[in-house]
């Protein structure tokens, strides 16, 4: 049995103050912060039985593109600086999830996130 998945990490460019960056992710309900590290992926995926096969690195060129042909990341930009100008009506879980999300878009073009694509494999397949 094989199967592709697609899966976000810390990139190795997010060391020192952007892990603090980082920790805003993991405070957001949907997001596990240990799924944003490859080892712990490593670790879970071994533990299933099963092995990875592939990782392709995605990079930032997908966002590179949203950016060129949408202009998306400049969106999202421009929501984060009118929320914090705003922060004081917006609070809670709700703020911090969109927050999170427009500075994940941001992470992702500077490559302080990566997007990698998985192909699994049973392990004795």
């Amino acid at each position: 049995m094989t199967a592709g998945l697609c899966e976000t990490w810390r990139s190795r460019y997010s060391r020192g103050r952007l892990s603090l960056h980082c920790a805003r992710f993991e405070s957001i309900p949907p997001v596990v912060g240990s799924n944003l590290s490859r080892d712990y992926f490593e670790d879970a995926t071994r533990q299933a039985g099963l092995r990875c096969c592939s990782v392709e690195r995605i990079g930032s060129e997908l966002i590179e593109y949203y950016e060129e042909s949408e202009g998306r990341v400049s969106c999202e930009l421009m929501r984060i600086a009118r929320m914090r100008r705003g922060a004081s009506r917006f609070q809670g879980v709700r703020y911090e999830s969109a927050a999170a999300v427009y500075t994940w878009m941001v992470y992702l073009l500077l490559g302080k996130l990566e997007g990698v694509v998985i192909t699994l494999q049973k392990c004795g397949d």
